[in-house]
């Protein structure tokens, strides 16, 4: 079928269903509230709800099926291309990019080793697109540009994609649970957590090798605390290698790493292996003057102010600022702290100048980089005022807390709940182990428990006056949900997001679940009406109850039954996605707010009135967010006078820092701009 005809069958179908819907509807609302028993049928109104939404439900598929569908690999491309293309932007900065020489290594061929020669991307991409098997590993100094590398190879591939080649999709080394998750499980939480692919999906896609792992920072599995066989770096290692030689070198690789601690990890596999995996190389080569020189003149405003730099390097090669300079992250930020004017002035002087580099008292290389260092959080908080107009000190101790906080876990490998903690990876859900292990989960039970302490009795107040049994059932019924939730933290330390999945519409199992979820959503609703009506047969007997007529309560309880068991049945764990991680926590907070509200909708309009609607939806939307509230919990232990400071608004801040390049996303995780910096905050004296 043609497009067009497609489109508008599809409307002609909307048309059909539509119409009845809003005649139902419209009936329903003028008769419901007359109803009475013997002029209509609640078990007949029931199934006939229950019919109509199976009906909805399964018109949705109808209608997608019509619409041309794309391939899930080239969707999953799309979506690649998109988010690394910023991510690749984001590195960059603005201006001319430096660019990066390196030498090439192709694998063995025939058994014999090409030579190693200066090459440029475009034949690299060639070669790992059409040779067998496709291991390549990008190797450099720390800042040498590995992941702008990875970025620009990523997209080379997508460019000139065929149909039939796997989609190049990069993974954080330190989001790798090893060996807990074996490498496909490590790449369908990936796919399904940050691109939302659904789990059938993500697995057809790694069963049939084409997604291509590009994991970036190896060398950062371990905290740069070691590299040896039975590192974090290689287990991985050793699980990468398994998974190609299972897949009969079907399946592709990338992967980064520093140049010292990849050769003593090939080296350490190499003894207890006795043979070594037949690889592709690039090495990345050091920048020199003339390259330095070169993008100085096309990055900065003024290149007459780094000529002392500029002479300083030519005539000491091996000096401090000479390796500090060398590499793509230092010559960047060299650029980014000393080409920023000062727009409060009148001349529009420069905030700092670049011949402070050449400083006798920057001796050593680590002094060049802390000097550096010290100088980027003023510099990009000028650039771009921070949420509040906070201060720059303010800033450096928000992110001191944040990168000491990662430094500890990497260092002592620190687990709770049975999750290792991250050493690098930032996501604000999972932040808050940060004021310590108990403490957040103790004050996110206590604020569920007094919050219905406190509003369960006004609640309760709010049903219609009825014999004792039945606020007694209540009590203790309504109540059950809010003491699980406080139990919760406890057993159920880490709450995954959720979203709705709506690609479940799209298949015969997807229909089953939703099917089911209306049904179970149903029977809870009869199940809780005939547990009312056994307690009101106590004291006004079972018959009387049942007959005593269909309320628009009743009626209104039923569809939110019905439109809860269906939203379950579509929702999934998950993030929302790498765009902006700040998403879980919002969808966190809608789903509680939904499920509070549908819940106080249900219980209140049938008992109790517009009261018990707000309250018990109020109180049940606590039981709902639980990712919202433990993140509540975090930032009410994170205040100044704790020494854990962070900022109310903590999303906010970081999306600001990565608007000015202070910290990066990665997958659903945020993450400092460069290991450097996290270091650096961690070891330096926290600011006043």
């Amino acid at each position: 079928m043609r497009r067009g005809g497609a489109r508008w069958a599809a409307i002609f179908l909307g048309i059909i269903c539509l119409v009845p819907l809003v005649a139902a509807v419209t009936l329903g609302w003028r008769a419901l509230p007359k109803a009475q028993i013997g002029t209509i049928d609640p078990l007949g109104t029931v199934v006939g709800l229950l019919a109509l939404a199976v009906a909805l439900a399964a018109l949705w598929p109808a209608i997608r099926a019509l619409r041309p569908q794309e391939d899930p690999a080239a969707e999953l491309a799309r979506k690649v291309r998109e988010t690394e293309g910023k991510a690749l932007a984001q590195l960059l900065g603005r201006g001319e990019a430096i660019a990066l020489e390196f030498t090439f290594r192709p694998a063995r061929t025939g058994g014999v080793a090409a030579p190693p020669t200066p090459d440029d991307l475009d034949k690299v991409v060639a070669h790992h697109r059409d040779f067998r098997p496709r291991q390549l590993v990008i190797e450099g100094e720390a800042g040498a540009g590995k992941t702008v590398l990875a970025l620009r190879l990523m997209l080379g591939l997508l460019d000139g994609r065929r149909p039939e080649d796997p989609v190049p999709v990069r993974l954080s080394a330190t989001s790798w649970a090893v060996p807990a998750w074996t490498v496909e499980e490590w790449l369908r939480r990936h796919l399904t957590d940050v691109y939302g692919l659904s789990s059938a999906t993500a697995r057809a896609l790694i069963g049939s090798h084409m997604v291509l792992p590009v994991v970036d920072g190896l060398d950062e599995m371990d905290g740069g605390l070691g590299s040896g066989y039975s590192s974090q770096a290689g287990r991985a290692l050793r699980a990468l290698n398994e998974y190609q030689r299972d897949t009969q070198n079907r399946a592709g690789l990338v992967l980064t790493c520093r140049t010292k601690q990849y050769r003593d990890l090939r080296r350490a596999l190499k003894r207890a292996a006795g043979r070594e995996e037949d690889i592709a190389k690039i090495q990345i080569s050091p920048i020199d003057v003339a390259r330095a020189r070169e993008f100085l003149h096309n990055r900065v405003d003024d290149p007459e102010q780094w000529t002392k730099v500029l002479d300083t390097i030519e005539r000491a090669p091996l000096g401090p600022l000479a390796k500090v300079l060398s590499t793509p992250w230092g010559l960047t930020l060299a650029a980014f702290v000393y080409d920023r004017r000062d727009d409060g002035s009148d001349d529009g002087r420069y905030l700092n100048d670049p011949a402070a580099l050449t400083d006798p008292g920057l001796e050593t290389e680590d002094a060049v980089k802390e000097h550096l260092l010290d100088l980027f959080i003023p510099v990009a908080t000028a650039l771009r005022p921070p949420p509040g107009n906070a201060s720059a000190a303010r800033v450096r101790a928000w992110l001191t807390t944040l990168a000491a906080y990662c430094a500890d876990n990497a260092a002592t490998g620190r687990t709770v709940g049975f999750r290792k903690l991250s050493g690098t990876d930032i996501v604000p859900h999972e932040l808050w182990p940060l004021a310590g292990s108990r403490l957040p989960r103790f004050l996110c039970s206590a604020i569920i428990t007094v919050t219905w302490l406190l509003g369960a009795p006004l609640a309760l107040t709010k049903l219609p006056i009825v014999p004792s049994p039945i606020p007694i059932f209540f009590n203790v019924v309504v109540s059950l949900p809010v003491v699980w939730a406080s139990v919760v933290p406890w057993g159920f330390p880490w709450s995954k997001p959720l979203r709705m999945d709506l690609h479940r519409l799209r298949s015969r199992t997807g229909l089953r679940r939703l099917a089911l979820g209306g049904v179970i959503g149903m029977v809870c609703w009869l199940g809780g009406w005939l547990a009312v009506g056994v307690v009101a047969s106590f004291t006004i007997g079972f018959l009387p109850w049942l007959t005593s007529g269909f309320t628009v309560g009743q009626g209104v309880s039923a569809v939110v039954a019905l439109g809860l068991g269906i939203v379950t049945a579509l929702t999934v764990p998950g993030t929302m996605g790498v765009r902006d991680p700040r998403e879980v926590l919002r969808a966190s907070l809608a789903f509680g707010l939904v499920a509070g509200l549908g819940s106080g909708l249900g219980i209140g309009t049938a008992l109790g009135g517009p009261g018990a609607v707000l309250l018990i939806g109020f109180l049940y939307g606590h039981v709902g967010a639980p990712l919202g509230l433990r993140y509540l919990a975090m930032l009410l232990c994170t205040r100044r006078w704790t020494g854990r400071w962070l900022p109310w608004r903590l999303g906010r801040f970081l999306h600001w820092c990565q608007e000015v390049g202070l910290v990066r996303v990665v997958g659903s995780a945020y993450q400092f701009r460069h290991r450097e910096l996290q270091d650096y905050l961690a070891r330096a004296p926290r600011p006043a």
